[in-house]
């Protein structure tokens, strides 16, 4: 699923439609509308211009110029893509918008996981903690998050009413700049692995946008373009390959049934 970097690549990506307003929708599959019609969504976007647009964890926010709000969550495969309309593809394409410029925004996604909301918030939107490049995520929101907790570090980070965006991707890069193994329950955490693992938060998600994400297989940006940072993965996705900084090679855990991936040298289940 695309984590909090690859939906601000993809936000950033689509600053060219702000300004831009939707001629016309062609809903090709209904699946992807949340508690609402295709005759509710195609009147209530049709002749809106979008205003801005933001992101709120993983989720991507297109605000109209009637304070309308289009919500975009891409889960599992979902694409926002942007281009000339003989550029869509036949297939997984599910609603096309198309744009006063002569342009084509279209919604694909081949797994049909992906929503669009507008009738209705997506539900979890106003339970998501802090922004974690925003101020108001500070080591002493991990401090009282954190105390007296006894689930895994990993869980807990995971946790979008915690930090709203991190996944699993982030977490096991995060979680090992920090030397923090994934299992080490949070409320065991000292306050030098709390600053540790908050400076790498911060630092692995800078990083991460600035290379506008991680691609293995489906992420693009709005113009068809993968991700970067995969290419100086630490720990995720390198099962039994030697650690960068150790050479110990990476291994994998079990955590609240996700896969972690760590090294046992660098990230000690006893704490540093």
């Amino acid at each position: 699923m695309p984590e909090l970097p690859e939906v601000e690549t993809l936000k950033r990506s689509l600053t060219p439609v702000i300004g831009r307003c939707f001629q016309q929708v062609e809903i090709l599959s209904e699946h992807c509308l949340y508690h609402m019609t295709p005759e509710f969504f195609r009147e209530r976007i049709r002749g809106r211009c979008i205003h801005r647009i933001d992101r709120r964890g993983k989720y991507l926010r297109i605000h109209l110029d009637d304070a309308a709000v289009m919500t975009v969550h891409l889960r599992m495969t979902g694409r926002l893509r942007l281009g000339a309309p003989e550029e869509a593809p036949d297939k997984h394409v599910h609603v096309k918008f198309w744009l006063d410029d002569g342009n084509l925004l279209w919604f694909q996604d081949t797994r049909k996981f992906g929503r669009l909301y507008l009738k209705d918030d997506p539900p979890g939107l106003a339970l998501l903690g802090p922004e974690p490049m925003s101020d108001d995520f500070t080591p002493r929101t991990l401090e009282l998050g954190m105390k007296n907790k006894k689930q895994p570090v990993k869980s807990w980070l995971l946790d979008q009413r915690r930090i709203a965006g991190l996944g699993n991707i982030y977490a096991d890069e995060s979680l090992f700049r920090a030397g923090v193994h994934p299992l080490r329950p949070v409320g065991l955490l000292t306050d030098g692995e709390r600053q540790r693992l908050w400076t790498a938060i911060r630092q692995v998600l800078q990083e991460a946008i600035e290379a506008c994400g991680t691609t293995f297989s489906d992420f693009q940006d709005s113009y068809g373009r993968p991700g970067n940072f995969g290419q100086t993965l630490d720990v995720y996705q390198r099962k039994h390959q030697p650690c960068r900084r150790c050479q110990a090679a990476v291994e994998t855990c079990k955590v609240g049934g996700r896969t972690s991936h760590y090294c046992p040298n660098c990230q000690p289940l006893g704490g540093s």
